[in-house]
């Protein structure tokens, strides 16, 4: 082990994240004729570490009964309206909580997040999306924790590794995020006004 470094947590849960579109806000379609997805969502799959081995069969199993013969993914783009159905249907019978955050970019067009761009962060809407999976995931994880007297508990994040994106630097938000949240410092002006109101 390096010098300095510091051992990772042990962990009761395992959240799988996966997106969908791409989070550029330049130009979005339908509104110009060509740019990025109307659409970008951004996904979480989370399961106790105790059931994480059986992922691949469950994922096996689900293809099956959709026909297919990839044991590896399931691929929702492929599969009709009703196997879609069916497919939902048979992941809610696993002990497995989904979790998304959809952002229809039409009334994101051309906004320019200036803070962000200061810290040359150059995928800052992306980040910020993740940011809200992750606070819905931890937030869920903790009420579980405490439903069932476990105490404290950790989450292990686990990003699919698509191009386009530099998870350093999500790494390093959420860094500077956790930095922050010591000083109460990680709230806008105005949602901190607010708590002070109510």
């Amino acid at each position: 082990m390096k010098r300095n470094a510091v051992a990772a947590p042990d962990y009761e849960f395992i959240a799988y994240i996966d997106e969908s579109g791409d989070p550029s806000l330049k130009r979005v379609r339908p509104v110009d004729d060509a740019g990025g997805t109307e659409w970008f969502t951004i996904a979480a799959v989370l399961v106790r570490r105790e059931f994480d081995v059986e992922l691949p069969k469950w994922v096996a199993s689900i293809n099956q009964a959709m026909g297919s013969t990839n044991s590896q993914i399931i691929h929702f783009t492929h599969l009709s309206p009703q196997q879609r159905l069916r497919a939902a249907e048979l992941i809610a019978e696993l002990p497995v909580r989904l979790f998304v955050v959809a952002s229809n970019k039409k009334n994101m067009r051309r906004y320019r997040n200036e803070k962000a761009e200061k810290a040359n962060s150059k995928q800052w809407f992306y980040n910020w999306m993740a940011r809200i999976l992750v606070e819905r995931v931890t937030d869920f994880c903790l009420r579980y924790s405490h439903r069932k007297n476990l105490g404290r508990r950790h989450v292990k994040f686990v990003f699919s590794q698509t191009g386009g994106h530099s998870y350093s630097q999500t790494a390093a938000y959420h860094e500077l995020l956790r930095y922050q949240s010591r000083g109460k410092k990680i709230m806008r002006k105005r949602q901190a006004e607010a708590v002070q109101r109510a």
